[in-house]
């Protein structure tokens, strides 16, 4: 992301130069879009820092054994040690 950034930026000041050196259509067209991709950047990072990370719990009846996966779980014959019966 950082690198991301540095290049925005970098981007948005050669335009900002751009647009100085030759006053146009063009460069100012430039300038805003760099511009709005350096606030895009930054609104985009706040939001991803103030979402909560999603997590798995899970709670498990006495004498039950409990499964956890991340996507789709196929479970055959389980025994009490945790091993899989053939």
């Amino acid at each position: 992301m950082f690198v991301i950034k540095l290049l925005a930026f970098i981007a948005f000041f050669a335009s900002v130069v751009w647009f100085c050196v030759a006053p146009d259509y063009e460069p100012g067209i430039a300038v805003v879009t760099s511009l709005s991709a350096l606030i895009g950047l930054w609104l985009s990072q706040r939001q991803s820092h103030s979402r909560n990370k999603p997590s798995q719990a899970q709670t498990v009846g006495t004498g039950s054994i409990a499964v956890q996966a991340g996507g789709d779980a196929h479970v055959g014959n389980i025994s009490h040690g945790g091993a899989k019966d053939a």
